[in-house]
């Protein structure tokens, strides 16, 4: 009898040990310049499977195979991913390991989720919407295929700071929400130059930048032919702050006036089909 009891202790003993929490280190999980860096999904999937023990090997993901897309699917749906891909052969036992990591993973990603949805003096990272206003896959899967309205970004601590220089913040707690009575304060308008109109909703911060065509501006001048050439072609716009349509920041509105000008003059020319090109346009974006 006395064994019995000894035994039932210890299996009671090993359920209720308590698991070892996700850690979330912004070094390893957020990409982008500072001020606008977010959570990267695809670094968020590598240390949550790195937590729970998980390899590409596990999931039956093959060296040629996307491994990104079959690894939301395996987070996403760890029951119908292992059943597909026949997750530890046809070793039973290490399927069910596999399922249990993988739900164990899903529990942690969806905890940290809920955790960060409202931001705080100390908030390392900012998350929505609710889980509980949808359901927990729908998104979570957005946020893996980086669509709306699924949204994690990352706080830097100068961010985070409450602005009346570290005291308790006031109100709710919330840095969205300012004390009332008192306008939230926007960052200045940013006076942005491209070579299109269409490129002018992309800000220098975006990772999109890199691959723009820009505005240009040209000079020449011949002697011998005592001619000056103009070149200019380019939009130059005000882009003002965008501002939050909801509580959560989702959805917002900007909105960004312009001018552009196209100029090509050759002067001095004699010749009658030389340029003499010279566009000035306005509006809105």
């Amino acid at each position: 009898m006395r064994r019995v009891v000894v035994a039932c202790v210890a299996v009671l003993a090993c359920q209720t040990a308590p698991a070892i929490a996700f850690k979330a280190d912004p070094d390893k999980l957020c990409i982008g310049e500072l001020g606008a860096r977010r959570v990267d999904p695809d670094s968020i999937l590598w240390e949550l499977f790195k937590k729970h023990g998980l390899t590409p090997n596990d999931l039956a993901i093959g060296r040629k195979e996307n491994s990104y897309d079959l690894r939301v699917q395996a987070i996403l749906d760890p029951r119908t991913y292992c059943t597909s891909r026949r997750c530890g052969g046809a070793d039973l036992q290490e399927r069910v390991r596999i399922e249990r990591s993988l739900y164990g993973a899903q529990a942690d990603l969806v905890t940290f989720w809920n955790t960060n949805l409202i931001r705080s003096a100390n908030s390392k990272f900012h998350t929505g919407p609710r889980t509980k206003d949808m359901p927990p896959d729908v998104v979570i899967e957005a946020f893996f295929r980086e669509a709306a309205p699924a949204k994690a970004v990352c706080i830097d601590q100068k961010q985070a700071a409450p602005a009346n220089g570290g005291g308790p913040s006031q109100g709710s707690g919330s840095q969205q929400d300012p004390p009332k009575g008192v306008a939230p304060r926007l960052p200045p308008p940013e006076l942005r130059i491209r070579k299109s109109a269409a490129d002018l909703g992309v800000s220098q911060a975006d990772e999109k930048f890199a691959g723009l065509d820009r505005a240009s501006f040209a000079f020449s001048r011949d002697y011998l032919a005592k001619t000056d050439t103009y070149n200019f072609d380019g939009v130059v716009g005000l882009a003002s702050p965008s501002i939050p349509l909801d509580r959560l920041g989702v959805a917002r509105f900007n909105v960004i006036p312009y001018v552009g000008f196209t100029r090509q003059v050759v002067q001095g020319s004699s010749d009658p089909n030389a340029p003499n090109v010279q566009n000035l346009k306005g509006g809105a974006c």
